[in-house]
This record gives C-alpha cells, sequence and structure tokens, in this order.
C-alpha cells in the first residue's frame, strides 16, 4: 500500500462524510479528525489531491447541489433549498449561487426546471432519435410497474432497496464512455475484494455517479465502482467504504450495449420521470449491474433513482 492510496483512501472519506452532512457547518479542526490528518497540514493534502481547497470543494458541491434541487424540486423554496444545502440564509445564498452561474437561483429555476437529466446532457444527444416507447401499467404485487410495450425486455419497477454497505474504487474525472476506465477500475475493487473471501453468489456491483454532469464539469466528476460487503469490513488503501441510503428507488432495467447507456440514461428523465408521478429525491443515482443476455452478450443493466411522489 503506497502513501498516496492511503492519503486518497483518508480524503474519500471526508468526501463521503461532507456529501452526507451537506447542510453541516463545517470547520478545519473537524474534518481534519476525519481524515486522521494534523489539521496543519491537511488542507495542503486536500488541494494536492483534489486540485481545489477544502472550502472551494465545499463551496462548489453546495452550490451544484442546489442547482440541481432547483431543476428537480419545484415544490421547495429557493430559502428551503439554501438551508438544505448549507447556506445560512437566502441572500448569501444568492450572492453565492450568482457568483457561479451569472444568473438568480429563481431564473435558473425557470430557465432549468424538468430540463436536467442526473446522468447525461442532453445536448451530447443532439441528432439522435431518442424512442418514444410507449408505456402501460400493470399491477403486481400491490406495486405497479411500468412497461415500455416497444421492447418487452424494457420496464420500470419502483420499489424499496434496503440500506447497503459497499466497498468503492473511485475515480475523479471524465469517465463517459470511457470502457477501459471501468475495467481498470472494476480490477482493483475485485483485486482487492477476492483475496478477502467477499465475492460470491450474493455479491452485487453498482456505478455510483456523485455529480451531475449537466452542472459539474468533466475533471472533477466522481465515479465510484463499487460492491456490497458485510458492514463490519475494513476497507485499506484506495478502496473506500460507505452507506448507500435505503428509500424508494425506480428501476429500469435495460439491456445495453457498451455505447447505450447514454440513451437510456436520457430515456428514464426525459420519457418516463415526467409522466411517472414520481420526481427524484436526494441520494445517489446508480447502475446495478444485473448480469448479462444470453442472446445478445450485451449487459443487463438496472438503472436506479432515488424517488418520491411529485
Amino acid at each position: 500500500m503506497t502513501n498516496k492510496n492511503e492519503y486518497v483512501s483518508r480524503i474519500n472519506k471526508v468526501i463521503d462524510y461532507i456529501d452526507r452532512n451537506i447542510s453541516d457547518e463545517f470547520t478545519l479542526s473537524g474534518l481534519s479528525k476525519i481524515a486522521c490528518f494534523s489539521k496543519y497540514h491537511f488542507h495542503r493534502i486536500f488541494y494536492s489531491l483534489m486540485n481545489e481547497t477544502l472550502f472551494q470543494f465545499i463551496q462548489r458541491i453546495r452550490v451544484e447541489k442546489s442547482a440541481a434541487m432547483l431543476a428537480s424540486h419545484p415544490d421547495l423554496s429557493v430559502t428551503d433549498i439554501a438551508l438544505q444545502c448549507g447556506f445560512s440564509g437566502s441572500a448569501i445564498f444568492s450572492r453565492t449561487f450568482r457568483d457561479y452561474y451569472k444568473t438568480t437561483p429563481s431564473n435558473w429555476r425557470e430557465k432549468k426546471n424538468g430540463r436536467i437529466n442526473i446522468a447525461w446532457t442532453n445536448h451530447e444527444l443532439a441528432g439522435k432519435e431518442i424512442p418514444d416507447y410507449s408505456r402501460f401499467a400493470e399491477y403486481k404485487k400491490d406495486m405497479i410497474i411500468w412497461k415500455i410495450a416497444a421492447e418487452k425486455d424494457y420496464y420500470v419497477e419502483v420499489k424499496d432497496f434496503p440500506e447497503t454497505t459497499v466497498a468503492y474504487i473511485r475515480h475523479i474525472g471524465p469517465y463517459k464512455e470511457d470502457l477501459k476506465l471501468f475495467e481498470k477500475l472494476y480490477s482493483k475493487l475485485l483485486n482487492w475484494a477476492g483475496p478477502r473471501g467477499l465475492v460470491n453468489e450474493k455479491s452485487i456491483f453498482l456505478n455510483v455517479y456523485h455529480d451531475n454532469p449537466d452542472i459539474t464539469d468533466d475533471d472533477k466528476l466522481r465515479l465510484s465502482v463499487c460492491m456490497n460487503i458485510p458492514d463490519e469490513t475494513n476497507v485499506t488503501g484506495e478502496t473506500g467504504k460507505m452507506v448507500i441510503a435505503s428509500g424508494k428507488y425506480a428501476f429500469a432495467r435495460f439491456i445495453l450495449g457498451d455505447m447505450d447507456y447514454r440513451q437510456a440514461w436520457d430515456w428514464v428523465y426525459s420519457k418516463w420521470l415526467p409522466q411517472s408521478g414520481f420526481q427524484p429525491d436526494d441520494g445517489f443515482a446508480f447502475e446495478l449491474m444485473v448480469g448479462k443476455d444470453d442472446n445478445t452478450d450485451k449487459h443487463i443493466v438496472d438503472i436506479c433513482i432515488p424517488v418520491k411522489p411529485l
């Protein structure tokens, strides 16, 4: 284990803490304790690994989260969103937001409401026709399942997802359609988990997307490739540990080739979600890797989004 891997692991632990507690008031002393670094050196270590200062990072995450919430939570006031994202009030929030986006929160909401996808930007799909599949709902075990009539293997099911502890390998930077990157990250994860006897028939693998690419610059996007582990598992090196929160999630099942993921994500957000009666809830969106399709050798994938009633 290199010193850099240990440093990365400790910084990721701090980042995960900030994500979970974004409404809190953070201090250098408190966060340095979480990282187990002296507060006199922690700030410099953070900058060397993240290419932004600790408080630049916190401010950016707060503003970007607020921008996403303005677009996806029309039921919340600007003040409510400001407080939930850790700002002391609407006035300082508005000034900070204007510094980042050169517009007011209200104008941003009016322009972006209903047109931001959590996973993929619309301009990347320019010129590509997105199939407008017809849908019908059926009841199954007191639940509604949205079927996509044109594709018998596509459906969306809203169901409970249990709290799940996962080990992860994290990447910061561009990742879209970079197959070699995903192979590299999973190789690292399995090389860590395999010798520890953590890979078995109950293992699940998922890709967690921490940031909204409509809002966050490519070089700051965070991706974590994950697998479930027992809660008490100790992690080492650049392998981190976090918890995927329990709650209601929309599970959208697709059979995808390597270049089909963006279109699938866009269909969920632009076609299914606006007609579903649900809106995105707080929490991570992720891809659950189900397996391989025997007929096509493509991937069977559940795109999972935390949701709540509209």
